[in-house]
Order: structure tokens, then C-alpha cells, then sequence
């Protein structure tokens, strides 16, 4: 991934966006050339990368469950079981964690 992150500060491919961004799409027709070629656009506009990138390589992962268990509110999770990129599992770990 470092590799790939470097190389997206001079070229972003749109079949490579595309298909980074395919899992986030349960439904696979929602992922137009139109929507793909948006977030293309998005991405190259002045400043983005220069923001993003810095952002995607924070890929540093920390337990959630403290703070899960710290919760004192009534909490609604919404998880989508088609998620590809988050899976349904988790909400059952963070409903376990929360008091």
C-alpha cells in the first residue's frame, strides 16, 4: 500500500479508483463510470491529494472496545450486511462491548 499511495500523488487511473471503491457499494450498479469519474475529479481538484494522502497513511489501529465500553447513552449502531469493507460482526462486538 505505501507504494501505491506514493504513486497516487502523480496518477490515479480511474480503474483503480473504481475498483477501491467497489466494496463500499452493496449494490455494484451504483457505481457508475458517473460517480466514479466524480470522485476522480474530486480527488484531483487543487489541494485534496495533497491532504488526503497524508490522511491514508495514518493507518494506525487501536482497540475500540474501551471506549466502547464507556458508553453511557442509549447508542443505535447501523451496519449494512453486505458491508465489504467493515463486516456485520463487528456490530455484534461493539453491542457485546457496550454496557
Amino acid at each position: 500500500m505505501p507504494a501505491a499511495l506514493g504513486l497516487m500523488q502523480w496518477v490515479l487511473p480511474k480503474p483503480m479508483l473504481g475498483a477501491n471503491l467497489a466494496p463500499a457499494y452493496a449494490k455494484a450498479e451504483q457505481l457508475t463510470d458517473s460517480v466514479v469519474g466524480r470522485d476522480h475529479d474530486l480527488l484531483r481538484a487543487p489541494g485534496n491529494r495533497h491532504a488526503l494522502l497524508p490522511r491514508m497513511r495514518q493507518t494506525v489501529l487501536t482497540d475500540p472496545l474501551p471506549r466502547l465500553r464507556r458508553i453511557a447513552v442509549p447508542t443505535l449502531l447501523l451496519w449494512g450486511e453486505r458491508d465489504q469493507m467493515i463486516p456485520v460482526t463487528n456490530a455484534d462486538d461493539s453491542l457485546r462491548a457496550m454496557p
